[in-house]
């Protein structure tokens, strides 16, 4: 307790009263060791590190099995998306497309995935300005197995969602954007997948 404090006056008065002294307070009690430490180990990193993003599968247009385990060693940009219907979802895939270029140029692989069956996605062109598939890869995820991998599914609702991921070269997580309204940003998104590549990981 601070000694200049009004009330440690009227305590030391209090204590004269009964004869213990204006230092009434008791030492603070020694400890004889430091307790039971648990290993530094045990409480993680001692810096942070991306988390490592889910291992998923797709299928390709033609109906052909497809597993991440292709981008290994790639930076690469999934983009999630719910279907050619959705005019949201259009304008995300239509985004995406019109950048691909830099994003490729930065060394950003692009892949879609769609909630749609191959015979739907297959489609794709039809719903684009230019009437042509997208420069990247569109995978079919009808199952939603990828989409809830990544989060992109409202548990609630019981519906998948849009989602923009950016996964590193060592598969680690690095950006992540999943909402009810697709992420078109693409100028932005650019630019900071660029400053955070640049940063190194530590195990």
């Amino acid at each position: 307790m601070d000694t200049g404090l009004p009330l440690h006056h009227r305590l030391a008065a209090l204590a004269l009263t009964f004869g213990t002294g204006e230092s009434w307070r008791a030492e603070p009690p020694k400890r004889a060791g430091t307790g039971k430490r648990p290993p530094l180990d045990s409480l993680g990193p001692m810096h942070w590190s991306p988390p490592a993003a889910p291992g998923w599968e797709a299928l390709t247009l033609d109906g052909q099995p497809w597993q991440s385990s292709a981008l290994v060693g790639k930076n690469h940009l999934l983009i999630f998306y719910l279907g050619s219907a959705c005019t949201h979802c259009m304008e995300q895939v239509s985004a995406f497309a019109k950048a691909a270029a830099d994003f490729e140029k930065a060394g950003i692989h692009l892949t879609a995935v769609t909630t749609e069956t191959m015979s739907l996605a297959g489609r794709l062109a039809e719903q684009m300005s230019d009437k042509k598939m997208p420069p990247f890869p569109v995978l079919c995820d009808p199952s939603l197995e990828a989409f809830r991998a990544f989060r992109a599914y409202d548990d609630f609702e019981q519906e998948p969602l849009h989602a923009a991921v950016l996964v590193d070269a060592s598969g680690r997580l690095r950006w992540l954007d999943v909402s009810w309204e697709p992420f078109t940003d693409t100028k932005f998104l650019l630019t900071e997948s660029r400053r955070l590549l640049r940063i190194k990981k530590t195990e």
